[in-house]
């Protein structure tokens, strides 16, 4: 049977100051989650819904873009 880690270490995921030195710690390496603001959304989550937009809106939303940088010939 395998011994737990000993260097297991719990906090509260949502305490900034604690998840940045637990960060720092000299030599060892912290995994796991050590910072979650549960009002920002993650990656996926934005990528997910960018995903399913519809070949029109995304055509749409390059357009807009391409026309910010759009130079007209003085007449």
């Amino acid at each position: 049977m395998r011994r737990p880690f000993s260097s297991r270490e719990e906090h509260d995921p949502s305490d900034l100051g604690r998840a940045r030195a637990l960060a720092e710690v000299g030599e060892k390496i912290s995994v796991g989650i050590l910072y979650r603001d549960g009002s920002v959304p993650c990656y996926e989550d934005l990528h997910r819904r960018e995903k399913h937009l519809p070949v029109s809106a995304k055509i749409a939303a390059l357009e807009r873009e391409f026309d910010r940088f759009t130079v007209l010939p003085e007449s």
